[in-house]
């Protein structure tokens, strides 16, 4: 439900690190459709494009096509299983495109986690507000 009195900001704060308490933290200010629409989308669109990023660049073989080959001849029984020596093994063919988009994940869930705790503080506040001002009968 919903809070009806005062929200701890504090205790409001801590429960956006929690994964499903950050959704009742929002909902219990009525803010809850608003934090998926500002967080939970901006966070999969990020994660979609990062693992497609990250997909589409490693994704290419690391094996030369001549062990593939062989492969095929042995698996007929025309050969003998060849050596596999590093020669044989293309480098990585972009280099450090694991840390970069580790490091990018890692950016972007840092950053909507500080969104995450600013929502929370001014929807709390805003949410406490209302019940600071006397109701006039």
């Amino acid at each position: 439900m919903p809070a009806t009195s005062k929200v701890s900001i504090g205790w409001q704060i801590v429960f956006t690190f929690v994964p499903i308490l950050n959704l009742w933290a929002f909902y219990r200010v009525r803010k809850l459709t608003k934090f998926v629409l500002y967080v939970i989308i901006p966070a999969l669109a990020a994660l979609i494009i990062i693992g497609t990023l990250f997909v589409y660049f490693t994704s290419k073989p690391l094996i030369d096509s001549s062990i593939n080959d062989a492969s095929d001849k042995i698996i007929n029984g025309s050969a003998t299983l060849p050596q596999i020596n590093v020669e044989h093994v293309r480098p990585e063919p972009w280099p450090g495109v694991f840390r970069m988009t580790t490091l990018a994940a890692q950016v972007i869930s840092i950053g909507l986690q500080v969104w995450s705790i600013y929502l929370v503080i001014i929807w709390s506040r805003q949410h406490n507000n209302q019940f600071d001002k006397p109701s006039v009968r």
